[in-house]
């Protein structure tokens, strides 16, 4: 006998909504291309899961500096955005690492389901 494990959703994304460092570890459902609007200062250790539940794709906002890094890709070619298929989802973690130029970059590493 199996039991299933549903997560409970703790937020769910409105248009126009940013996320925030008050949903770290929080499961963010979004129905609306384009939100949550990720910001560019979430810190290290942040990390949120993103489900797509509509039926069109959402594609995050593109950052200036290119700081997503998708798994399953060249880890040292960011991105400026992502996107999640309907029904797809993603776990969002912010990090810092080492960059080219002796500094630190933050990264925001995004792991798809398939």
């Amino acid at each position: 006998m199996s039991t299933a494990i549903t997560p409970t959703v703790s937020a769910q994304a409105l248009p126009g909504q940013n996320l925030t460092t008050a949903q770290n570890a929080m499961v963010i459902t979004t129905q609306w291309a384009g939100s949550p609007i990720i910001p560019v200062n979430l810190p290290d250790g942040f990390s949120c899961t993103l489900i797509n539940y509509s039926n069109s794709p959402y594609t995050s906002n593109v950052l200036a500096a290119p700081m997503y890094t998708l798994a399953n890709t060249t880890y040292s070619t960011p991105a400026s955005s992502f996107t999640l298929q309907p029904g797809q989802s993603c776990v969002l973690t912010a990090a810092s690492c080492l960059s080219g130029a002796g500094g630190t970059a933050v990264r925001y590493f995004v792991a798809k389901s398939s």
